[in-house]
């Protein structure tokens, strides 16, 4: 919404009237325009600011000028270009703001809102990096002594919507990071909030959140809980040198608007971005309960999808989202062919060979296949080849996954295969794991795909899940 200096002058006059004194008021004004316009490309109006920021000056502890770092952090940016870009907000607001007022008195106007991700130690050291970032910025306009307050918040990034309550634990860490890192306030929003309205029982775990943290973890308690730390120390200095770099480099090419008009501010996030998918759909990022270790028997209602970023004015917006969107869209796929055709696509997992490694795979095919909502007919063991391709051939499965050591691949892998494709050429035939001496052999005799840590899970489950739907 657009700044509103009368709601706030109205508010400001009711406290006086009920005889508070100025410096007893505290809070700010969430009045970040150009949030708003990296969102939906509505362009800032400078005049109701000032306006506000007039009206607020003579209230110490209450801050006309809140601006949020969000937008880029639930965009996909990482820690530096988040803070980066939020100081790079600050100084246009300087440039727009200080017509009436002073440097100074805009600059004091200022309360930074944080966003905070899922990485523990950077989410602490963004946080004391930002302190240091503001007073090197300050010392550029001759200001010295700044002192701005920082509230962080909990991201829609790093929240998933399966297995939502798991949403409550990463809310918790995040608060922690948060409060060790030196913030002046945290804002823990309910655990389903990114994809539902919040219900009573939301709000209220999201605030006891606080109340244990305070209460019966006294993070209250040290004013400094992270110092003298070499390794957040060090960690912290990295994220305020590349801050410094990323904040130069946008304020070279006119500032943040012009920046963000040219899709450079974009381009950059963009890259983040494709980086932190990458993780994600390889599960080297893992998201419990969503792209590692899925609840199989889960089932969330349809979601609408989010209206992908357009461009405005001949520049791209940001676009919000979960960070694992991508695995939260293959099982609401899934969900809405069981609706269409009455089941899931199934999978059966034909299991021989070494104990040890054949559960092993077999888990960690059962693990792949879950997180696409797929339905895991169960880990069948079978003590010969024969019976296992018999059994499994015969399935009513979509797709069937070879699940043994490397060396039972070698010896049995192609008859394997060779014996089950010429009982039956309808299946998917995919093999646990990547024995790279013997690939050649093993899709020769009919192996029709491999499943292993470094796959893209995301990629490999769009096209398995085509296949089975082409045939449905």
């Amino acid at each position: 919404d657009r700044p509103n200096p009368g709601l706030v002058g109205g508010y400001l006059s009711y406290v006086k009237e009920k005889g508070v004194k100025n410096h007893e008021v505290k809070g700010f004004v969430y009045s970040d325009a150009l949030e708003q316009y990296t969102l939906t490309g509505q362009n800032p109006s400078w005049k109701p600011l000032q306006e506000i920021l007039k009206k607020t000056i003579d209230f110490p502890w209450f801050y006309g000028l809140g601006i949020s770092s969000t937008a880029f952090i639930d965009a996909g940016a990482n820690s530096s270009q988040e803070l980066a870009f939020t100081l790079n907000k600050v100084t246009d607001y300087i440039e727009h703001l200080s017509v009436d007022l002073s440097v100074a008195q805009v600059f004091k106007e200022v309360h930074l809102i944080l966003g905070i991700a899922g990485d523990y130690f950077f989410e602490i050291a963004k946080v004391r990096a930002c302190r240091l970032a503001v007073d090197e910025v300050a010392r550029c306009y001759g200001i010295k002594d700044v002192s701005i307050p920082v509230l962080s918040t909990n991201s829609c990034w790093s929240k998933s919507l399966y297995d939502p309550y798991v949403n409550m634990l990463r809310n918790t860490t995040e608060a922690m990071s948060a409060i060790l890192g030196g913030c002046d306030g945290v804002l823990i929003k309910p655990h389903n909030s990114t994809f539902d309205e919040a219900t009573d029982f939301g709000h209220r775990i999201a605030l006891n959140i606080s109340n244990l943290l305070k209460d019966e973890s006294y993070f209250d308690k040290v004013s400094d809980p992270a110092g003298g730390s070499y390794y957040l120390d060090n960690l912290t200095e990295q994220l305020l040198n590349k801050t410094i770099e990323i904040f130069q480099q946008v304020e070279k090419e006119g500032g943040f608007i012009a920046a963000f008009e040219k899709n450079i501010i974009q381009k950059s996030i963009a890259e983040t971005k494709a980086k932190k998918e990458g993780e994600i759909a390889t599960r080297k990022k893992v998201f419990v309960g969503s792209n590692k270790y899925p609840n199989l028997l889960e089932s969330i209602p349809h979601q609408k999808a989010d209206e992908k970023a357009s461009k405005t004015h001949g520049f791209d917006l940001l676009q919000p989202q979960r960070g694992i969107a991508g695995f939260e869209k293959l099982r609401q796929e899934i969900q809405r062919m069981e609706t269409r055709i009455g089941k899931r696509p199934q999978v059966y997992l034909a299991c021989f060979g070494n104990l040890a490694m054949r559960k092993a795979r077999a888990s960690f095919a059962s693990d792949f296949f879950g997180t696409a909502g797929f339905d895991i007919m169960g880990e069948f063991f079978f003590d010969t080849i024969e019976e296992a391709v018999q059994k499994s051939a015969n399935s009513m499965a979509d797709i069937v996954v070879i699940c043994a050591s490397d060396q039972d691949y070698a010896t049995d892998g192609a008859s394997f295969a060779k014996s089950f494709k010429a009982q039956n050429q309808d299946k998917e035939l995919v093999l646990a794991g990547y024995p790279a001496d013997i690939i050649d052999e093993l899709k020769t005799a009919g192996v029709d795909s491999f499943i292993h840590i470094k796959t893209n899970a995301i990629e490999a489950l769009t096209e398995y899940q085509n296949k089975v739907m082409a045939k449905a």
